[in-house]
């Protein structure tokens, strides 16, 4: 009959409980079948949120990789590009600052370009849009013009060539929201016979 010493029963009984090898190299990424590498994560801190509304994006990012968080940035429209030589500023976290989650975990920062951010400040209402031109409707919304959506129909009140905003929303002096859609009508005259509603032949 053989008899183990201790150190062979200490691997014997690791083995069975599937917590090494015969080499005995223990297998700590896999404590109770958890994918690789969350039992060491599991062992550290949670992490606040750091309160960056108002902060640059740049330094924000440093800041949340110092603390150990992903930062994943978002502008108001698909046309929103924080360029590399840019400041922009970062005006919603998601989750809150205070929030406590694990380390790695990913914090979604809305932000504004520079351009956006002189928009909403001067614009912190609805502008009369209705009796413009296109074009200077065009001027005005160009830095927001990712949430912009104009939709063209026929006028023959128009002089030929010319055209002008018919309908706005939000209405004329509505507090204006950052990344709210602005919805635009616009009636022209081509100067050729209309066959539709938002049509010209």
């Amino acid at each position: 009959m053989a008899v183990r010493s201790p150190v062979s029963a200490v691997i014997s009984m690791m083995m069975a409980l599937g917590l090494g090898t015969v080499s005995g190299c223990g297998h700590a990424d896999r404590p109770g079948g958890r994918p690789p590498g969350t039992a060491a994560l599991s062992f550290l801190p949670e992490v606040a949120v750091p309160d960056l509304v108002g902060r640059h994006l740049d330094a924000a990012q440093r800041e949340a990789q110092g603390l150990g968080l992903v930062l994943s940035p978002k502008g108001i429209s698909p046309l929103s590009v924080c360029r590399p030589d840019e400041l922009c500023r970062i005006f919603a976290v998601r989750p809150a600052a205070g929030t406590r989650l694990a380390w790695g975990a990913e914090v979604e920062v809305s932000f504004l370009t520079a351009a956006e951010s002189r928009f909403y400040q001067t614009h912190s209402r609805m502008p009369r849009v209705v009796g413009r031109s296109g074009a200077w409707a065009a001027v005005v919304f160009r830095p927001v013009m990712g949430l912009v959506d104009v939709i063209t129909q026929p006028e023959r009140g128009l002089l030929r060539g010319t055209d002008r905003v018919l309908v706005q929303s939000p209405q004329p002096g509505a507090p204006l929201v950052i990344g709210q859609p602005v919805k635009l009508t616009v009636g022209e005259n081509r100067g050729t016979r209309p066959c539709g509603v938002r049509w010209w032949c």
